[in-house]
C-alpha cells in the first residue's frame, strides 16, 4: 500500500497512461509501469501510447505476468491535431485498430 492512497484504489483503472513507445510524450519502460500499477494495487491498465501499438505485446506479457489485466489502445491523432482515445476491447477491435494506425 502505498501511503496516503486508500484500499479503494484498488477499483481505479488508468485508461489513459503513456510508455516511452510515445516518442517525446512518455519516458516510463513498460516494465516500470506495470510495477508501478501493481504496487498502487491496480487490477487492470490501459496503455494508449501515441498513434502507434509498438509496445502492446510487450504490455500484456508483463501485465499477465502481474496479474493485471491489460487493456490496449492509442491515442490517434485526428485531423486538426484533436486527440481521441480508443481502448479495443476484442481481437476483431484491436486489427480495426491496426487498420487505422
Amino acid at each position: 500500500m502505498v501511503p496516503g492512497i486508500g484500499s479503494d484504489m484498488a477499483d481505479y483503472v488508468e485508461l489513459h497512461c503513456h510508455s516511452y513507445y510515445s516518442f517525446q510524450e512518455g519516458a516510463s519502460s513498460i516494465d516500470d509501469l506495470v510495477l508501478q500499477a501493481q504496487n498502487l494495487g491496480y487490477v487492470a491498465l490501459a496503455l494508449t501510447d501515441h498513434d502507434n501499438l509498438c509496445g502492446a505485446m510487450e504490455f500484456t506479457k508483463a501485465c499477465k505476468a502481474k496479474n493485471i489485466h491489460p487493456i490496449v489502445g492509442a491515442e490517434v491523432t485526428l485531423l486538426g491535431g484533436y486527440h481521441i482515445t480508443l481502448l479495443v476491447r476484442t481481437t476483431e477491435g484491436y486489427s480495426n485498430l491496426c487498420r487505422l494506425l
